[in-house]
C-alpha cells in the first residue's frame, strides 16, 4: 500500500483509530508526514 492509501483508510477503521491512539473527530496526519518520517528514519524503521 502506499502511504496515501494507507492515511486514507485510518479515519475508516475504528480499530485502527484506537490503535493509533485518535478520536473520531480528530485530524489525521497527511500522507507526506507517514513519507517524510520513513525518507528520515529508512524502512527498517517501519517492519
Amino acid at each position: 500500500r502506499s502511504e496515501r492509501e494507507l492515511m486514507d483508510t485510518i479515519p475508516e477503521r475504528l480499530d485502527w483509530l484506537w490503535f493509533l491512539g485518535y478520536d473520531l473527530d480528530d485530524d489525521i496526519p497527511d500522507h507526506s508526514v507517514l513519507s517524510k518520517a520513513r525518507a528520515r528514519w529508512g524502512t527498517n524503521a517501519f517492519q
